[in-house]
This record gives C-alpha cells, sequence and structure tokens, in this order.
C-alpha cells in the first residue's frame, strides 16, 4: 500500500515539471518573438508525451502492486461451500421385513416430542458400513460423511439444511425397527429436539469423501473433495505417474481466511490417534505447493524437493490452521 501511494505522490511531481516547463516556454517566447507558437506547441506535445509516460508508470506499479498483494492468495468458492449431491459410494439399507440377526434394544427412543416408544430393537448404523458386501475399515470408512436419504428422497441437507455426519457422528446412530418402517435414530439430535437426523423409511446411506477444514477461530467446515477442482497432475514421488488430483491451496478459500500466509497447516490423516504418525505441519509455502492424488490418497509435490517425508500424508481427513 505505501508504494502505490509514492505512485500517487508521482502524479504530484509531474504537476511541478509541468509549472517548470511552462516557465521556460514563457522565457523562450520573450526572446524568440515571432516564434512563439511554434515553440509553444512543441513544449506541449513534449510535456504531453512525457506526462503520458508517468501515467504508465503509475498504471504500472499499480498492476504490480495487485499482482503481488494476489500472489498466493487462494481463488474464492461457495462461501461456506455447499456439500455435493453426487456421492462417493451408496449403500443401500435393508428392505423393510428383512429378518435381522444380532438386535440390541433401545430402552427408550424420542424420535420427537410427541413420539416417544420403548424397548425397540435396533441395528447399529456403523454396521452397515463394515460389514457391507464391499465393507470399509475404520480408517476408510472416516475418509466419508453420510448421508441418510429416505425412499422418497427426504434427507437432511436437502430437506433441513444440516450437514453431512462425521463417521464418529454417524456411529452413535441406529437403524431402529418399527412395527411398520425402518427409522434411524440418534439420542444426541433428539434431546437438541432436532430430529432431521431420524429419517423415516430410511432407504439408503451416501457417502461423500470429506476433508474437514478448521479455521483459525475453531470453526469446522466440510468440503466434499468431489466438487474440487481436479486434473491429471505428474507424480514424481510416484515413478512420474499421471494422478487425478486437487490442490491443498483449493481447501483455503476466502472462507476460510483472507490472510492465508499467516498461518501454517496441520494436516491430519484418518490413522491418527494422537502420536506423531498420521500428522504433519506444512508452511504456507509447503501448502501452496502440496497436491493430493485421490488414485493413491496421498499428499505429493510435483514442483519441489525440500518436503519431509512425514508431509507425504495418506488418507487425509483435516487441515487445522494455527498462527
Amino acid at each position: 500500500m505505501s508504494l502505490h501511494r509514492k505512485g500517487i505522490s508521482g502524479n504530484g511531481y509531474a504537476s511541478r515539471s509541468w509549472k517548470g516547463e511552462t516557465t521556460i516556454s514563457t522565457s523562450i517566447c520573450t526572446h524568440i518573438g515571432g516564434k512563439k507558437m511554434k515553440t509553444h506547441n512543441r513544449n506541449q506535445r513534449f510535456l504531453s508525451q512525457v506526462t503520458k509516460c508517468l501515467l504508465s508508470l503509475v498504471a504500472l506499479f499499480t498492476l504490480l502492486l495487485s499482482a503481488c498483494s494476489e500472489k498466493g492468495t487462494p481463488k474464492n468458492t461457495d462461501n461456506p461451500p455447499t456439500l455435493s449431491n453426487t456421492p462417493d459410494r451408496t449403500i443401500m439399507l435393508p428392505e423393510f421385513g428383512t429378518p435381522f440377526n444380532d438386535l440390541i434394544i433401545l430402552p427408550t427412543v424420542h424420535f420427537s416430542s410427541s413420539n416417544i416408544q420403548t424397548e425397540v430393537p435396533a441395528i447399529p448404523l456403523g454396521k452397515f458400513v463394515s460389514e457391507h458386501n464391499e465393507p470399509l475399515t475404520e480408517n476408510q470408512a472416516k475418509l466419508f460423511t453420510y448421508r441418510i436419504v429416505s425412499n422418497d428422497l427426504f434427507n437432511p441437507w436437502t430437506n433441513r439444511g444440516q450437514y453431512d455426519l462425521y463417521w464418529h457422528k454417524f456411529t452413535e446412530g441406529y437403524l431402529a425397527i418399527l412395527e411398520n418402517q425402518h427409522r434411524t435414530y440418534f439420542e444426541e439430535y433428539s434431546l437438541e429436539s432436532n430430529y432431521a437426523y431420524n429419517v423415516q423409511t430410511a432407504e439408503k446411506l451416501e457417502l461423500y469423501r470429506t476433508v474437514n477444514v478448521v479455521k483459525p477461530n475453531g470453526d469446522e467446515v466440510m468440503f466434499h473433495v468431489n466438487l474440487l477442482n481436479h486434473q491429471d497432475m505428474q507424480n514424481p514421488q510416484n515413478n512420474d505417474a499421471l494422478e487425478n488430483s486437487f490442490a491443498l491451496l483449493s481447501l483455503i478459500t476466502e472462507y476460510i481466511t483472507n490472510t492465508p500466509e499467516k498461518y501454517e497447516y496441520t494436516i491430519i490423516a484418518a490413522d491418527w490417534t494422537g502420536g506423531t504418525t498420521g500428522i504433519a505441519v506444512l508452511s504456507w509455502y509447503h501448502l501452496q505447493n502440496a497436491w493430493y492424488s485421490r488414485d493413491i490418497e496421498r499428499v505429493f509435490f510435483p514442483t519441489i524437493e525440500d518436503f519431509t517425508g512425514s508431509m507425504r500424508l495418506r488418507d487425509l481427513i483435516r487441515v487445522e490452521l494455527h498462527p
């Protein structure tokens, strides 16, 4: 900004030069007499050229300042980011009337303030993911957020604006086996009088590959990965293979911060349990050069070599901003 003000003060300098040239022109006219008009016109053309040159320099400085201020600043996306309606996976829930083994009994179920039932048979929702015909391991399951959809396509996000559930929240829910339907049930959300997740006639689970970004103030922001810009990038850390990838920079939108260069970025993997494995800290420089391969689910650096092995994190699920 200070450099920009210097550019503006240059106009004042040009104005003083103009006054000086006018004085010279008057002197010449006094001594030369009949050549007054010709000399005056020539000086006007000269001053016009000087003025244009100075204005061009000011414009150039302004452009350079603008470029410097925007360098490294991510382009904005929807603020806050919207969620996708194209799931990465879909798991169909059993049809009503399907016999189940190993049912548990929920003593009291508050589907709503006016619908309280007791001794309700149920199945933990996590079983439909871990015991599916294409089962996911615990770490694989953490890569996704979960949306429950009814047979009439009602779901908490589209109909109530309630965000998809992270794995640790999703596994707190049950599929309740009622007399006339299956219905999902979450005790926590019932106690909060938020019944959107207690979906009637639940038919399927939609899974969305997600990265959770934590803003400097602690707010968490959900990014569905399939809405990020992807491109084939050559991965020098994997024999120069071309891999479908997105830039980690695309997670740091203006909604996250307007001053990304002020922070360090802690990236966390699905297998992190609190130790030093599955976690790394990236500087702003490293984040700008980091990409994430969807093909091998791993961070890589296509254009720089000064990084550590721990930065090449697998199964990214979370990015935290720290001063």
